[in-house]
């Protein structure tokens, strides 16, 4: 599933060399073949702290989201 076309692998020809990948840490995030893909795939990942909605602009739209519904 990895190893498909996606943001991920085609991150640096949309953004530029200097893109990084943002994801949460979770465990589900956070899996051995998933950092061996990211490193092969010399893909900078923005560290913070696991299920940190603060640096995430997209969690806090869904928490604004999930209040108006």
């Amino acid at each position: 599933m990895l190893q498909r076309a996606s943001l991920i692998t085609e991150g640096s020809h949309l953004c530029g060399n200097g893109w990084v990948f943002q994801q949460d840490n979770a465990t589900v995030h956070n899996g051995r073949r998933t950092r061996d893909f990211l490193q092969e795939n010399n893909i900078t990942v923005l560290d913070h702290p696991a299920s940190s909605p603060d640096p995430n602009p997209t969690e806090n739209l869904w928490g604004w989201m999930a209040r108006k519904v």
